[in-house]
């Protein structure tokens, strides 16, 4: 798991602290890697994908 990833969680609504990518989703958003939807989910059974 990353190193860092926030006491505070991933801040996304649809990412509870018991899915399996919690950590990794956390830390991608602190390092500004993903931010998500504008209604603040993540979608994390979704394809990564750049816009």
């Amino acid at each position: 798991m990353p190193v860092g990833a926030s006491a505070n969680g991933s801040e996304f609504k649809d990412v509870i602290p018991d899915h399996w990518g919690y950590e990794t989703i956390s830390w991608a958003r602190e390092n500004g890697i993903v931010n998500g939807y504008p209604d603040g989910i993540f979608k994390p059974e979704q394809s990564v994908g750049q816009t």
